[in-house]
């Protein structure tokens, strides 16, 4: 799936974001007016694709870059 869409996350934008957190949980402190995109697109540099880049993003942002990716445990 690496390279189709920049995927959003549920994080907000930090620019200190080293590390996950020890849960795996969201990040929600920040600046929770911008949104963490993560991955790169169809459109990225191929040294780009990787799991680890990420941006911040406006929440009604609109691209053919950028979507999500619906997962379900079984």
């Amino acid at each position: 799936m690496m390279g189709n869409t920049w995927e959003w996350v549920q994080d907000c934008w930090s620019e200190k974001r080293a590390k996950a957190l020890a849960d795996d949980s969201s990040l929600q402190v920040g600046k929770c007016d911008k949104r963490v995109i993560r991955g790169a697109s169809w459109f990225s540099d191929p040294r780009r694709v990787r799991s680890a880049m990420r941006y911040a993003f406006d929440p009604d942002v609109s691209r053919t870059k950028v979507g999500f990716c619906v997962a379900r445990d079984l």
